[in-house]
């Protein structure tokens, strides 16, 4: 719908014209449309000299100039990067279509013969600003988004540590996340319980983005105050009961967050394991002795979907030198360019070869397999592998 005079637009428009009633016309036409900012070069070079100084958001462009042509203008303008933003409309009173392609190929939006037919000229004026305006409105949410992807990162990278020494250069545990396309939702903890035992988690929220780094964190933290709930009550840390108190607690706040989560302790003094499921994939236990054992444990429902969900522990004999494996499903469900995805039979024979890697070095093995089977294929999932190693923990 045309802009009346009574809807002023801001838009500031350069009008590059030598030809005095040309100049006049499209004042009126442009002036009757809406726009008030105008201003007026009458050769190439006051063009290029306002140019310069000023910002438009629009060149309406004559081709047809003294001193410097409007298409020498147009290169200019484009070679010292003032057209990034800045739309071109060029106008001729000589349809050479050659000289019309040239200019297009260097950035010109549109044309328009001479004489102008005024809602055409208005009609066209109106389309490219509006264009302009989708583009930047488009840019500032890719914008928008790209800083919230890198928010995103650091929260994700912030929940997830791990927070044991061990004796001389030793390190008992270890990690590592290959990121998504896109922040998904991988997290990990390993931290020391008050009675001495280590208390491993790692999951994935199904989510992505701004709203995945969110959900990582309100479950980070009710994990963590199940543990202090337990402790508080003199009980001893237990897998099943974390996930269980974890669980009620997301189902009744209805936030909506949907997560596969693996929690264990290692108990050192005892040589025991105990591991709780919530929809999480199995891990794996390396053996120097007994080589590659797959550590499996009832898989209960994802947490906050289900409140009356239950979930069981189980408990497993560990010796000093064995390494629990774990991983969550995107490492599973790494794709290659052909569609193939990773796979839990390439995963164990990868391990069956690292069986006696410390977990730092093990990490960054199967990190290395992964990377070189997508080859850059962009992946929806978030990778991560876990690695504690029993014993050494001080």
């Amino acid at each position: 719908m045309p802009h009346s005079d009574f809807m002023p637009r801001t838009e500031r428009i350069l009008v590059v014209e030598d030809d005095e009633f040309s100049q006049q016309l499209i004042g009126l036409y442009l002036q009757k449309a809406g726009f008030t900012e105008l201003t007026v070069a009458t050769d190439g070079r006051d063009a290029l000299d306002i140019a310069k100084q000023q910002t438009f958001d629009l060149v309406l462009l004559d081709l047809n100039l003294p001193r410097i042509s409007g298409g020498e203008v147009l290169r200019r303008l484009k070679k010292e990067g003032m057209l990034t933003d800045t739309p071109v409309i060029i106008s001729s009173s000589i349809g050479n279509m050659d000289d019309i392609v040239q200019c297009m190929d260097l950035g010109a939006e549109d044309f328009l013969l001479k004489p102008f037919n005024v809602r055409l000229l208005e009609g066209r004026v109106s389309a490219i600003l509006e264009k302009r305006r989708l583009r930047q409105d488009i840019r500032a949410v890719q914008e928008r988004r790209a800083r919230d992807y890198q928010r995103a990162r650091m929260l994700q990278t912030a929940l997830s540590g791990i927070a044991l020494r061990g004796a001389g250069d030793a390190q008992p545990a270890a990690a590592v996340t290959v990121s998504a396309a896109e922040p998904a939702g991988d997290f990990h903890d390993v931290f020391m319980l008050p009675d001495g035992s280590v208390f491993l988690m790692i999951g994935t929220v199904a989510d992505t983005g701004v709203a995945a780094a969110l959900a990582m964190a309100r479950v980070h933290a009710v994990v963590r105050r199940s543990i202090d709930r337990l402790i508080a009550e003199g009980g001893h840390v237990e897998p099943h009961a974390v996930l269980a108190w974890a669980n009620g607690a997301l189902c009744l706040d209805g936030a909506g967050e949907r997560v596969a989560l693996l929690v264990g302790t290692m108990d050192l003094d005892a040589g025991t394991m105990s591991l709780a499921s919530a929809g999480h994939p199995d891990p794996i236990v390396l053996s120097p002795r007994r080589g590659v054992v797959a550590a499996g444990c009832s898989r209960g429902r994802p947490l906050g979907v289900h409140p009356d969900a239950v979930y069981a522990g189980q408990t497993w004999a560990v010796d000093s030198g064995e390494t629990l494996v774990a991983f969550t499903k995107g490492l599973l469900d790494a794709t290659d360019a052909a569609g193939m995805a990773f796979g839990e039979s390439r995963l164990k024979a990868k391990l069956e070869d690292c069986a006696t890697l410390r977990p730092d070095a093990l990490v960054m093995a199967l990190e290395g397999e992964v990377t070189r089977f997508i080859g850059g294929v962009a992946q929806h999932d978030d990778i991560t592998v876990l690695a504690l190693r029993g014993g050494g923990v001080v």
